[in-house]
């Protein structure tokens, strides 16, 4: 299985920082290019799906948010065009561990089949319908909501649809990928995770968002009503996903 490393070109201490940890992990990757916020232009903040948010009452989109989900979706299309069945996909401040390595071995010969599997995770919760999977891990469902988006596999398949449906930028890269409700995807999620979020590098994500938000007022029916559209199709969605209710895209 081919390993992506996501990086800015120019990050050369993330960069000896990852390629230590993904050597001592015993894990062969190759980097791609992170979009640079600063070289973005208004042409490029265009690609926010702009009347998306307002009709939702959605915050405005800060460019290293942008340019954060235009890197991902470049590294999707790349797994999409390769000739790879399945490729792994991590920002440059993940964390691999030791388990890492059988974890990717184990789902490249997977007698289950999936679109997307999730390697990190914030929450403890129990899976839903967990299998083991390998070194101690089990793969499953999640009800929640998930946020970290440091370390996932996607078939090529899977990253061929969401390449073509991820035109435009409507939320957070991570809520694109880990929302099952919102592709409809057959995603999984590990009991435990075997990369972790380093949270010491300052991020510059959420620096930005502050500057993005400052003077704006959320509008509260706006965002009720945005609530109440997610929780239902979250509901919806996640029936859908145990029942095998999902897209498919292998022959």
């Amino acid at each position: 299985m081919k390993a992506i490393v996501i990086s800015l070109a120019h990050a050369q201490e993330r960069r000896r920082r990852i390629a230590q940890r993904f050597s001592e992990a015993g894990v062969p990757f190759e980097f791609m290019d992170a979009v640079d916020a600063e070289k973005m232009t208004e042409a490029d903040m265009a690609q926010v799906d702009t009347r998306y948010r307002r009709r939702w009452g959605l915050r405005p989109v800060a460019s290293s948010e942008l340019a954060c989900w235009r890197s991902h979706v470049s590294a999707i299309t790349r797994a999409s065009t390769g000739p790879d069945p399945m490729t792994a996909i991590f920002e440059d401040d993940a964390i691999p561990l030791p388990e890492l390595p059988a974890v990717l071995d184990a789902l490249e010969h997977s007698p289950v089949s999936f679109d997307l599997v999730s390697l990190a995770r914030r929450s403890r919760k129990p899976l839903v319908a967990a299998e083991p999977l390998a070194a101690g891990r089990s793969m499953g469902r999640v009800r929640y909501s998930e946020y970290c988006a440091a370390g996932y596999v996607i078939t090529r398949e899977a990253a061929a649809y969401l390449a073509g449906r991820m035109k435009r930028m409507r939320l957070p890269v991570d809520m694109e990928l880990l929302f099952f409700w919102v592709h409809r995807l057959d995603l999984f999620f590990l009991d435990a995770p075997v990369v972790e979020h380093d949270e010491k590098p300052p991020s510059q994500i959420a620096t930005d968002r502050t500057v993005a938000v400052t003077g704006w007022k959320p509008p509260r029916h706006r965002r009720l009503a945005y609530l109440l559209h997610m929780a239902a199709s979250k509901r919806i969605g996640f029936r859908n996903l145990v029942s095998g209710k999902t897209r498919r895209y292998r022959s």
